[in-house]
Protein backbone atom coordinates (compact mmCIF):
# COMPACT_ATOMS: atom_id res chain seq x y z
CA UNK A 1 0.00 0.00 0.00
CA UNK A 2 1.33 3.44 -0.94
CA UNK A 3 2.08 6.02 1.69
CA UNK A 4 -0.11 9.09 1.24
CA UNK A 5 1.43 12.55 1.52
CA UNK A 6 -0.55 15.75 1.94
CA UNK A 7 1.36 18.55 0.17
CA UNK A 8 0.41 22.03 1.40
CA UNK A 9 1.56 25.22 -0.35
CA UNK A 10 -0.08 28.34 -1.75
CA UNK A 11 2.09 28.17 -4.90
CA UNK A 12 0.19 26.19 -7.58
CA UNK A 13 3.33 25.69 -9.68
CA UNK A 14 5.18 24.11 -6.78
CA UNK A 15 2.18 21.92 -5.96
CA UNK A 16 2.14 20.54 -9.48
CA UNK A 17 5.89 20.05 -9.87
CA UNK A 18 6.48 18.50 -6.45
CA UNK A 19 3.41 16.29 -6.81
CA UNK A 20 5.02 14.77 -9.90
CA UNK A 21 8.30 14.17 -8.02
CA UNK A 22 6.50 12.47 -5.13
CA UNK A 23 4.24 10.39 -7.37
CA UNK A 24 7.20 9.19 -9.44
CA UNK A 25 8.83 8.12 -6.14
CA UNK A 26 5.83 5.92 -5.43
CA UNK A 27 3.75 8.09 -3.09
CA UNK A 28 0.06 8.90 -3.30
CA UNK A 29 -0.33 12.68 -3.13
CA UNK A 30 -3.12 15.02 -2.08
CA UNK A 31 -2.68 18.79 -2.24
CA UNK A 32 -4.04 21.79 -0.36
CA UNK A 33 -3.32 25.40 -1.22
CA UNK A 34 -4.19 26.96 2.16
CA UNK A 35 -3.98 26.25 5.85
CA UNK A 36 -7.74 25.89 6.20
CA UNK A 37 -7.91 23.36 3.36
CA UNK A 38 -5.00 21.47 4.89
CA UNK A 39 -6.83 21.07 8.20
CA UNK A 40 -9.94 19.87 6.39
CA UNK A 41 -7.92 17.38 4.31
CA UNK A 42 -6.29 15.93 7.41
CA UNK A 43 -9.65 15.51 9.10
CA UNK A 44 -11.16 13.78 6.08
CA UNK A 45 -8.28 11.64 4.81
CA UNK A 46 -5.67 11.18 7.59
CA UNK A 47 -2.53 11.25 5.41
CA UNK A 48 0.59 9.34 6.44
CA UNK A 49 2.74 12.49 6.28
CA UNK A 50 2.26 16.23 5.75
CA UNK A 51 4.71 18.27 3.68
CA UNK A 52 3.94 21.82 4.76
CA UNK A 53 4.93 25.31 3.61
CA UNK A 54 5.38 27.99 6.29
CA UNK A 55 4.61 31.26 4.49
CA UNK A 56 0.94 31.15 3.53
CA UNK A 57 -1.72 33.90 3.83
CA UNK A 58 -4.35 33.95 6.59
CA UNK A 59 -3.11 30.79 8.32
CA UNK A 60 0.58 30.02 7.99
CA UNK A 61 2.20 26.61 8.26
CA UNK A 62 3.25 27.11 11.89
CA UNK A 63 -0.37 27.71 12.89
CA UNK A 64 -1.48 24.67 10.91
CA UNK A 65 1.10 22.52 12.68
CA UNK A 66 0.17 23.83 16.13
CA UNK A 67 -3.53 23.15 15.54
CA UNK A 68 -2.84 19.64 14.34
CA UNK A 69 -0.67 18.85 17.36
CA UNK A 70 -3.24 20.39 19.71
CA UNK A 71 -5.75 17.98 18.19
CA UNK A 72 -3.24 15.17 18.85
CA UNK A 73 -2.47 14.50 15.22
CA UNK A 74 0.34 11.91 15.20
CA UNK A 75 1.46 11.82 11.58
CA UNK A 76 4.90 13.26 10.78
CA UNK A 77 4.86 16.92 9.75
CA UNK A 78 7.72 18.05 7.52
CA UNK A 79 8.21 21.76 6.86
CA UNK A 80 9.38 22.57 3.32
CA UNK A 81 10.04 26.28 3.26
CA UNK A 82 12.06 29.19 1.90
CA UNK A 83 12.79 30.34 5.48
CA UNK A 84 16.22 28.91 6.22
CA UNK A 85 17.67 30.61 9.32
CA UNK A 86 18.32 28.68 12.56
CA UNK A 87 15.66 30.83 14.24
CA UNK A 88 13.12 29.81 11.59
CA UNK A 89 13.99 26.15 12.10
CA UNK A 90 13.66 26.51 15.86
CA UNK A 91 10.16 27.95 15.47
CA UNK A 92 9.17 25.12 13.13
CA UNK A 93 10.37 22.40 15.50
CA UNK A 94 8.81 24.16 18.50
CA UNK A 95 5.46 24.23 16.68
CA UNK A 96 5.56 20.44 16.45
CA UNK A 97 7.29 19.79 13.15
CA UNK A 98 9.44 16.69 12.73
CA UNK A 99 11.86 17.99 10.10
CA UNK A 100 12.58 21.44 8.65
CA UNK A 101 13.78 21.30 5.03
CA UNK A 102 14.72 24.30 2.84
CA UNK A 103 13.03 24.53 -0.56
CA UNK A 104 16.48 24.71 -2.12
CA UNK A 105 17.07 21.07 -1.14
CA UNK A 106 17.55 18.82 -4.22
CA UNK A 107 14.68 16.45 -4.95
CA UNK A 108 16.85 13.37 -4.33
CA UNK A 109 17.79 14.57 -0.83
CA UNK A 110 14.21 15.53 -0.03
CA UNK A 111 13.04 12.02 -0.98
CA UNK A 112 15.81 10.47 1.12
CA UNK A 113 14.70 12.42 4.16
CA UNK A 114 11.06 11.48 3.66
CA UNK A 115 12.08 7.84 3.37
CA UNK A 116 13.98 8.13 6.66
CA UNK A 117 10.84 9.46 8.34
CA UNK A 118 8.71 6.56 7.09
CA UNK A 119 11.33 4.05 8.18
CA UNK A 120 11.25 5.46 11.70
CA UNK A 121 7.48 5.13 11.75
CA UNK A 122 7.74 1.49 10.74
CA UNK A 123 10.37 0.84 13.41
CA UNK A 124 8.14 2.43 16.03
CA UNK A 125 5.17 0.23 15.17
CA UNK A 126 7.24 -2.90 15.81
CA UNK A 127 8.56 -1.84 19.22
CA UNK A 128 7.09 -1.94 22.71
CA UNK A 129 4.64 0.73 23.74
CA UNK A 130 5.89 1.91 27.15
CA UNK A 131 9.39 2.68 28.37
CA UNK A 132 11.08 4.89 30.95
CA UNK A 133 13.39 7.83 30.44
CA UNK A 134 14.74 9.16 33.70
CA UNK A 135 11.73 9.99 35.86
CA UNK A 136 9.43 10.18 32.82
CA UNK A 137 7.26 7.49 31.25
CA UNK A 138 7.14 7.40 27.45
CA UNK A 139 4.09 6.03 25.64
CA UNK A 140 5.21 5.21 22.10
CA UNK A 141 1.70 4.51 20.85
CA UNK A 142 0.25 7.77 22.13
CA UNK A 143 3.54 9.60 21.42
CA UNK A 144 3.55 11.26 24.85
CA UNK A 145 5.79 11.99 27.82
CA UNK A 146 4.18 11.49 31.23
CA UNK A 147 6.08 13.56 33.80
CA UNK A 148 6.16 12.80 37.55
CA UNK A 149 3.90 15.82 38.09
CA UNK A 150 1.22 14.14 35.97
CA UNK A 151 1.69 16.53 33.06
CA UNK A 152 1.47 14.94 29.61
CA UNK A 153 3.54 16.35 26.73
CA UNK A 154 3.07 15.36 23.09
CA UNK A 155 6.13 14.14 21.17
CA UNK A 156 6.93 14.43 17.50
CA UNK A 157 7.99 11.36 15.54
CA UNK A 158 11.60 12.56 15.53
CA UNK A 159 11.65 13.15 19.28
CA UNK A 160 10.16 9.75 20.03
CA UNK A 161 12.79 8.09 17.86
CA UNK A 162 15.59 9.90 19.67
CA UNK A 163 14.21 8.89 23.07
CA UNK A 164 13.90 5.27 21.96
CA UNK A 165 17.49 5.18 20.74
CA UNK A 166 18.90 6.80 23.88
CA UNK A 167 16.82 4.70 26.30
CA UNK A 168 17.73 1.46 24.50
CA UNK A 169 21.46 2.21 24.64
CA UNK A 170 22.31 3.90 27.98
CA UNK A 171 25.81 5.38 28.21
CA UNK A 172 26.50 4.64 24.53
CA UNK A 173 27.86 7.64 22.62
CA UNK A 174 25.96 8.45 19.43
CA UNK A 175 27.93 10.58 16.98
CA UNK A 176 26.32 13.57 15.30
CA UNK A 177 26.69 11.81 11.95
CA UNK A 178 24.88 8.70 13.18
CA UNK A 179 21.99 10.66 14.69
CA UNK A 180 21.66 12.92 11.64
CA UNK A 181 21.61 9.90 9.33
CA UNK A 182 18.86 8.23 11.36
CA UNK A 183 16.77 11.40 11.53
CA UNK A 184 17.24 13.01 8.14
CA UNK A 185 18.96 10.48 5.91
CA UNK A 186 22.22 12.45 5.77
CA UNK A 187 25.42 12.97 7.71
CA UNK A 188 25.86 16.12 9.75
CA UNK A 189 27.04 19.11 7.73
CA UNK A 190 29.79 21.34 9.20
CA UNK A 191 27.58 24.40 9.77
CA UNK A 192 24.27 22.54 10.25
CA UNK A 193 22.69 22.95 13.69
CA UNK A 194 19.55 20.89 12.98
CA UNK A 195 20.58 18.18 15.43
CA UNK A 196 21.38 20.67 18.18
CA UNK A 197 17.97 22.27 17.68
CA UNK A 198 16.25 18.87 17.82
CA UNK A 199 18.07 17.88 21.03
CA UNK A 200 17.31 21.26 22.61
CA UNK A 201 13.59 20.94 21.85
CA UNK A 202 13.50 17.41 23.28
CA UNK A 203 15.33 18.40 26.46
CA UNK A 204 12.86 21.23 26.98
CA UNK A 205 9.91 18.84 26.75
CA UNK A 206 11.52 16.39 29.18
CA UNK A 207 12.14 19.06 31.81
CA UNK A 208 14.68 17.97 34.44
CA UNK A 209 14.96 14.53 32.79
CA UNK A 210 16.38 16.30 29.74
CA UNK A 211 19.62 16.84 31.65
CA UNK A 212 20.26 13.11 31.23
CA UNK A 213 20.97 13.71 27.53
CA UNK A 214 24.61 14.76 27.70
CA UNK A 215 26.55 16.52 24.95
CA UNK A 216 30.12 15.24 24.66
CA UNK A 217 32.33 17.77 22.89
CA UNK A 218 33.77 16.40 19.68
CA UNK A 219 32.03 13.04 20.15
CA UNK A 220 28.23 13.39 20.11
CA UNK A 221 25.47 12.68 22.65
CA UNK A 222 24.80 10.03 25.29
CA UNK A 223 22.01 9.12 27.71
CA UNK A 224 23.10 8.95 31.36
CA UNK A 225 20.35 7.16 33.38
Amino acid sequence: MKHEILLVDDDPLLLRSLSVVLQEAGYAVRTAESGAKALKAVQEHQPDLILLDVMMPKMDGLDVCRRLRENRAKMPIVFLTALETPEDEMRGLAAGGDIYIPKTTPDELLLARLLAVFRRCEDRSEEGRLFSFGSCQIDAQKMTILKPSGQTVLLTDRELYLLRQFASHPHEVFTRDALSTWLWGRTALPDDNSLSVAIYALRKKLGSAGDRIVALRGRGYAYRP
